[in-house]
């Protein structure tokens, strides 16, 4: 008789913990669309220039970081290739580095490269506009040099 009971409360614990969890995630997903409407869009596109071959043309990926958090990634491909990345920000000015990584087919995994192969400056300031996509495109030079061109629209 007691481990029915002890059953039977267990269950009204779990059934009562259940239904708090339901409606704060509900309630979340309210506050998240409320403030998706005054977020801007970030979209990030990186590009090195100057491979001279398909040998020198190696697999590579950029790591992102925002106000010195890290944020994401973009997408892998070619050095010669757009690689993207995009998500919303609230408006304000941030500060944007990015850190090259390549893939070593030696060890067969992705390595951060030194800092003198590094793009330079690897990193920008953007102003982010409430509602407006601001598009950043990085184009990394031979020598290693950046160039950075920002749009708003």
């Amino acid at each position: 008789m007691i481990f029915k009971r002890l059953i039977f409360i267990i269950i009204v614990i779990i059934l009562s913990g259940c239904s708090t969890a339901v409606r704060h995630i509900s309630d979340q997903s309210e506050t998240e669309r409320e403030t998706e409407t005054e977020k801007g869009r970030l979209l990030l596109k990186v590009i090195d220039s100057g491979i001279d071959g398909p040998s020198e043309d190696r697999r590579v990926f950029y790591r992102i970081y925002m106000n010195k958090l890290e944020t994401g990634r973009t997408t892998t491909g070619l050095e010669s290739q757009y690689k993207t990345y995009e998500t919303s920000v609230l408006p304000n000015r941030h500060l944007i580095m990015l850190e090259k990584w390549a893939l070593n087919a030696e060890q067969g995994e992705y390595v951060k490269l030194n800092n003198i192969n590094q793009l330079k400056p690897s990193y920008c300031y953007i102003v982010v506009e409430s509602g407006k996509t601001t598009e950043v495109v990085v184009t990394g030079k031979k020598d290693g040099a950046a160039e950075y061109s920002i749009k708003v629209y």
